[in-house]
C-alpha cells in the first residue's frame, strides 16, 4: 500500500457540523457556519476583514483587484519564478499586470529579492510574496525596506505561519488564504481573502458576490460568484477549532524529518529567514546531484511512497512565454530546486512507522545519488 503524501483529515467536529449543515437545508453559501468561520479566522489571524470564497485561487484573484484598483498605474509585479501555477494567473486574468519573475533562494525555496533590491522601482511596480510549502518570508522587514512599493500576499501554503510574531498573511495589502484538499486546514475546496483595508474589503466582498447591488438582481460591473457553501464553511469550523494541535502535529512531523536525516552530507532542509515561523504545511528537502524529479520520482514509487516535485520554473508554461519574452528571468536556481527536492509525506495522521519507513528509503536514495548507482 503506497504512503500518500498528504492525505485527507476530518475531526469529528467538522463532520458533526458538516451534518447540521445537511439537517438545516441551509448547503448553500446562507447558513450559521460561514459567518462563525469568519468570526474564528478574525480572532485567530487578528484581522479586521475576511471573506470566505470557494477556493484559494478564488481570493488570490480578489487580491489582484484591490491591488490593480488602489494602485492602477503599478503594472509591473515582481513575483517569484518558481511557484503553483494560480499565483501567476490570478494576476494575468484581467491583463492588469506584467509579471516580472525572480529567481529563488536555493536555502528558502523562495524568490532572492535582496539581489535586486537595487533595480526595484518604487512607482511602477508592486511585489507577490509567495510563502513556499509554507515557508515564510519576512513580510514586515520587506515593508521596512521597500515602504513605497505595495506588497501583497498568497498565503495559501503559509496559513499558519508567522513573521515577527504575527500571522502570515496580515502585514500586506490583502492576502489569500487556500482550504484545498491537500492543505493542513481543508474543505476540499475553499479558500479566505483577508485584508486590514476597508475599501480593499468593500470592493473584495462586492466582487465576489456577483457584484450584488441594495436592489435584488441589479449589478453595477462584472463581479463573480466566489461564494463558499454552509457545508464548508462547517467542515472549516471544526478544523479550526483544533488550530494549535492540527499545527503543531505538522510542526512535530518535520522535525522529526530534520532530526532522523540531518547526518547526511547531501541533504539540505529549508532553511527560514529571520524572525519567522514556518506553516510547515508540507515537509520537503534537496538532495545534491540528484539528475532529475523523475528519477526521484521513480525510487520513491517503486518503493510505495508519493511524493511531489518542487514547483516548476515558470518557463515551463506556454501560455507564459508572453512575459518571458519581456522579461527573460534567471531560472537557474529554480532549475536546480526542481531537480534535486522532493516533497516528503507529512500528513496529519501519519504514523511513526510510515516516518521511519520513509526516511529509511530517503536514505537509501541519498546514498544511491552519491554513488551514481540510482536505480
Amino acid at each position: 500500500m503506497q504512503i500518500p503524501v498528504s492525505k485527507l483529515y476530518i475531526p469529528e467536529a467538522s463532520k458533526k457540523y458538516a451534518y447540521d449543515a445537511i439537517d438545516s437545508t441551509w448547503i448553500s453559501p446562507s447558513g450559521k457556519y460561514g459567518p462563525m468561520a469568519v468570526e474564528m479566522l478574525r480572532d485567530i489571524l487578528g484581522i479586521k476583514y475576511v471573506i470566505l470564497t470557494n477556493s484559494g485561487t478564488s481570493a488570490l484573484h480578489l487580491v489582484s483587484k484591490c491591488l490593480a484598483h488602489k494602485h492602477p498605474r503599478r503594472i509591473k509585479l515582481i513575483v517569484p519564478n518558481n511557484v503553483y501555477v494560480s499565483c501567476w494567473n490570478c494576476f494575468i486574468y484581467d491583463d492588469n499586470f506584467l509579471l516580472l519573475p525572480i529567481d529563488s533562494d536555493l536555502d528558502t525555496w523562495n524568490f532572492n529579492i535582496t539581489e535586486h533590491e537595487n533595480t526595484i522601482n518604487y512607482w511602477s511596480q508592486s511585489i507577490l510574496v509567495v510563502h513556499n510549502y509554507g515557508n515564510i518570508i519576512n513580510v514586515p522587514d520587506l515593508k521596512r525596506r521597500f515602504p513605497n512599493v505595495p506588497i501583497v500576499e498568497d498565503n495559501c501554503e503559509g496559513f499558519g505561519g508567522k513573521y515577527e510574531g504575527k500571522e502570515a498573511g496580515t502585514e500586506a495589502l490583502c492576502s489569500s488564504i487556500s482550504f484545498s484538499r491537500s492543505k493542513t486546514f481543508t474543505t476540499g475546496e475553499g479558500g479566505a481573502f483577508i485584508t486590514n483595508d476597508e475599501e480593499s474589503y468593500n470592493l473584495a466582498y462586492k466582487l465576489h458576490n456577483r457584484a450584488t447591488t441594495s436592489r435584488k438582481f441589479i449589478h453595477d460591473e462584472l463581479g463573480y460568484n466566489y461564494e463558499i457553501t454552509n457545508i464548508a464553511a462547517a467542515l472549516l469550523c471544526g478544523q479550526l477549532e483544533n488550530y494549535d494541535g492540527l499545527l503543531n502535529r505538522k510542526h512535530e512531523i518535520s522535525q522529526i524529518y530534520r532530526n532522523k536525516l540531518k547526518d547526511l552530507e547531501f541533504v539540505h532542509f529549508q532553511k527560514s529567514d529571520p524572525d519567522t515561523s514556518p506553516s510547515d504545511w508540507l515537509f520537503g528537502l534537496r538532495i545534491d546531484n540528484t539528475p532529475s524529479y523523475e528519477v526521484t520520482e521513480k525510487f520513491y514509487l517503486d518503493n510505495s511512497i508519493e511524493v511531489r516535485p518542487m514547483f516548476y520554473p515558470i518557463t515551463v508554461h506556454k501560455h507564459l512565454k508572453k512575459f518571458i519574452n519581456v522579461h527573460s528571468p534567471n531560472i537557474t536556481n529554480a532549475t536546480k530546486l526542481n531537480n534535486e527536492s522532493v516533497i516528503l509525506p507529512s500528513f496529519y495522521e501519519i504514523s511513526d512507522e510510515e516516518l521511519n519507513y520513509v526516511v529509511e528509503v530517503t536514505k537509501r536514495f541519498h546514498d544511491s545519488v552519491q554513488q551514481n548507482k540510482t536505480v
